[in-house]
């Protein structure tokens, strides 16, 4: 699954519309609703809006698990989170889990 099918399933899933969530991140509607459909790439900065606006952690705003979802699968999406930090830590060259 894709971040921002696991972004759309969070969000409603603690009941939040895409114009709250836009609004809490200081981004207009039509923008939040393009990254749910992948239609724009978000910044790391956006992410961290997001998830602190639905009021989750950037972690499992990557990791979020759907119910029924094979053990292959969860494998894969920590996987993806994992790469998705390096890849970060790489680039900033400094990194903290403490830094969210």
């Amino acid at each position: 699954m894709q971040l921002a099918n696991r972004i759309r399933q969070i969000r409603q899933a603690y009941g939040f519309s895409q114009a709250e969530i836009a609004h809490k991140c200081e981004i207009t509607p039509s923008a939040y609703g393009q990254i749910e459909r992948k239609a724009r790439n978000s910044t790391f900065k956006t992410l961290q809006k997001i998830a602190t606006a639905i009021g989750v952690s950037l972690p499992f705003l990557g990791a979020f698990q759907i119910k029924n979802s094979s053990k292959k699968t969860s494998y894969n999406l920590l996987l993806d989170v994992f790469s998705f930090f390096y890849l970060y830590a790489r680039k900033a060259k400094t990194f903290s889990f403490f830094s969210f």
